[in-house]
């Protein structure tokens, strides 16, 4: 997971700096970023916590 959060990091890192018009389809605005990775740590809270699969975890994500 951890590796996904990076790379989704640099997508919103890099889209940063780009006007509306210029970001591709892999850029991410801070608040999409938020947004996943508020998602994505529930999804890993509720793996841990036993109350769904590893596979439903990475669907999610």
């Amino acid at each position: 997971m951890k590796g996904t959060n990076n790379k989704l990091y640099s997508r919103c890192y890099r889209a940063a700096g780009k006007y509306a018009e210029e970001h591709s389809g892999k850029d991410l605005t801070e608040d999409e970023f938020k947004v996943w990775s508020a998602a994505a740590g529930q999804s890993l809270r509720d793996y841990v916590g036993g109350r769904i699969s590893g596979e439903e975890m990475l669907e999610r994500v």
